[in-house]
């Protein structure tokens, strides 16, 4: 009995599972980036997210070490984040909203989410990225990865 309740307990940890109220709030780092299955290598300064009383703010990293930043307003219903660019570097995406379904590790200190964008001319485009909350390099965290370094 005692042997299957550590595996429950194990395997909890490991699983992804949506989100809940409460959930994103605090902050993250990007560990992992993918275009259309592409790994995409992190360069520094690392991208942070930071959630925070339905309100978003993020940094990252574009071409030519061009550095920018989104921030905005969200909203979580039934499992599924609703980001609205409020403010932003790129004028033009002031106004943008994306919406997607982050797939927590068991431990609430890791998730993923796969976003599909469509650029102007119509193709399709899947980002994925791993977010990791700040506190994981100071405590123990699942440290599940999609791609091996």
């Amino acid at each position: 009995m005692k042997k299957i309740f550590l595996l429950l307990i194990t395997a909890n940890l490991f699983f992804a599972h949506s989100a809940k109220e409460g959930d994103l709030e605090g902050a993250w780092i990007l560990v992992e980036q993918a275009w259309n299955d592409e790994q995409v290598a992190i360069e520094a300064p690392i991208p942070l997210k930071v959630f925070t009383q339905g309100r978003f703010f993020v940094s990252w990293n574009g071409a030519e070490d061009e550095s920018g930043f989104n921030e905005g307003k969200y909203e979580l219903a039934n499992g599924e984040v609703k980001e609205t660019i409020l403010n932003s570097s790129v004028s033009s995406d002031i106004g943008n909203q994306v919406s997607y379904k982050p797939n927590f590790m068991g431990d609430k200190k890791s998730f993923y989410q796969e976003i599909t964008l469509t650029s102007p001319e119509g193709e399709n485009f899947t980002l994925f990225e791993r977010w990791e909350n700040v506190s994981c390099a100071e405590e123990k965290c699942a440290r599940l990865r999609k791609f091996s370094d």
